[in-house]
């Protein structure tokens, strides 16, 4: 019993550094979509600014 007791446990820690790792990677991939959606909005609010600009003046 405490064999299996132990191996249960080392199964559930390795499930749990394979989620931690899992998260780190998520927040990675939600940090570089976050930068590239911020990047296309400054693009964006420049062409923008441009247009008006050109269009009033």
């Amino acid at each position: 019993m405490v064999k299996f007791l132990k191996h249960a446990g080392e199964w559930i820690l390795g499930k749990a550094d394979e989620i931690n790792k899992l998260d780190g990677i998520i927040k990675a991939a939600i940090h570089q979509q976050a930068k590239r959606t911020f990047y296309i909005g400054d693009a964006v609010g420049i062409v923008v600014t441009v247009v008006i600009v050109k269009i009033i003046g």
